[in-house]
């Protein structure tokens, strides 16, 4: 009980940016009408489309909500990174990634590609819960998120298939490094047990 008044200010924060987000996003799409429906109308205005609803939606309202659901329940409940902890953060990111490629909207899309988004979709499942077990803060889960929302924004703008593939192999060495880490510091921590008696 105590961890979750710990944590109360900060998930009643980030709960209220998300209703905030939400209710700028609502608004934006409300003045736009039935006009998105229509394949025309959507390709004219796709930019001013983006910027005021998808641009928000991205970068805010999802991470928001998103690490309320997938990474706050990690973080209150495990208070270090242990074994446990992973066992958590790999359910959490597996939850993460179904979400994402089997959600409402994706429900057209071909099955390989469906799968490609789930184990695309891994690794940044796991470098948010990792994130935000060890440091014991929501706040930092859902700036990571954010920050890989924007890059695979600018990526896909830019140039889709290198850019994705450089944020996957950059979350994936950062994960391998943080357990190294992890498991060098064990090791030692082990030999001083045994060296020493302690």
């Amino acid at each position: 009980m105590t961890r979750i008044l710990d944590f109360l200010p900060s998930i009643v924060t980030i709960a209220w940016i998300a209703g905030v987000a939400r209710f700028f996003v609502q608004r934006n799409a409300a003045q736009y009408g039935d006009n998105f429906n229509d394949p025309e109308w959507l390709e004219k205005n796709a930019i001013a489309y983006f910027r005021s609803v998808g641009i928000p939606t991205i970068s805010i309202l999802g991470p928001c909500v998103e690490e309320l659901i997938f990474r706050a329940p990690l973080i209150l409940y495990f208070d270090e990174m242990t074994t446990e902890a992973w066992y958590g953060i790999w359910v959490s990111a597996g939850f993460f990634a179904a979400a994402h490629a089997f959600g409402s909207e994706r429900s057209t899309e071909k099955p390989r590609r469906r799968i490609l988004h789930f184990v695309t979709r891994i690794p940044s499942g796991l470098l948010f819960g990792y994130a935000g077990v060890r440091l014991q803060s929501i706040w930092v889960a859902v700036a990571l998120h954010a920050t890989w929302n924007v890059a695979v924004l600018v990526a896909a703008v830019l140039a889709p298939l290198l850019a994705s593939l450089g944020v996957i192999c950059f979350q994936i060495v950062y994960l391998l490094a943080a357990w190294l880490r992890d498991e060098t510091k064990y090791r030692i921590w082990k030999w001083k047990f045994i060296r020493f008696g302690k």
